[in-house]
């Protein structure tokens, strides 16, 4: 445990020297067209194209066949029982960010939703919804976006895909403070390979649809992305589009 709280501490200090340093180069000018999703920080557009291109590489020959097998062989219903489950195990995570963030209620929702859903389905199925628990979403990178850290320069990461600075630190903090990273590593890493297996799934259609229709997909992706998280870190309640990308969690 303190193990884990020093790298939460040392994280935290690389976010204040990155915000100090790194993104002092960024154009405050621009903070309006950021915060409502016209304008990307994007510095190192160059390297994030020519990762994109190795991203897309690795999606079509690795991860595009399993994924076209999954759901050939797996009935639909199957499909969101797994989505399902790998969502619910994500609802102890939920709880301690919401309890970083300061929502107590929401926190015990989280708590609610997990306890119910396993204890009645192994998570499977969503049974909390019908006792009136609503599904929330946090993570650690919308808690620093709404302490008004900037998202810093876009970055594309190999395999990982589309993200910033302010949420690839939010990733790492993510990663410290999930109850499941205390397994040992070989579950943590079979659960996360099935969670990424079924996420992807979940998204295929809307993936693919983008890579054959998008004039510029590097842009496509990057403002996507970008304006789904601002979306959640402002609570514009934007429709909440999918993130074409090689999903990591």
């Amino acid at each position: 445990m303190n193990k884990h709280f020093r790298h939460i501490i040392l994280n935290c200090i690389c976010i204040f020297f990155i915000n100090s340093n790194l993104w002092s180069e960024e154009n405050t000018s621009d903070d309006n067209k950021i915060n409502n999703g016209t304008y990307v920080y994007d510095p190192y557009e160059k390297i994030n194209r020519s990762i994109l291109k190795f991203n897309i590489v690795v999606d079509d020959i690795a991860i595009q066949p399993v994924v076209t097998t999954y759901k050939a062989i797996t009935p639909d219903l199957a499909e969101k029982g797994i989505s399902n489950f790998f969502s619910n195990l994500k609802e102890p995570l939920k709880a301690i960010t919401f309890l970083i963030k300061g929502d107590i209620k929401k926190s015990i929702n989280s708590i609610g939703r997990f306890a119910a859903n396993s204890t009645t389905s192994l998570g499977f199925y969503d049974t909390s919804k019908h006792l009136g628990l609503k599904k929330n979403n946090i993570d650690m990178g919308t808690v620093i976006g709404k302490a008004g850290i900037s998202s810093g320069p876009y970055l594309v990461i190999p395999i990982i895909g589309p993200t910033n600075m302010r949420d690839f630190t939010g990733r790492i903090l993510d990663y410290y403070i999930d109850p499941i990273s205390v397994l040992n590593n070989n579950s943590s890493i079979n659960i996360s390979s099935a969670s990424i297996m079924s996420t992807r799934a979940e998204y295929d259609y809307e993936i693919n649809d983008l890579k054959k229709n998008s004039n510029d997909l590097y842009n496509s992706i990057k403002l996507l992305y970008h304006q789904r998280r601002m979306g959640t870190i402002n609570q514009d309640h934007l429709r909440d589009l999918p993130v074409p990308q090689i999903y990591i969690d």
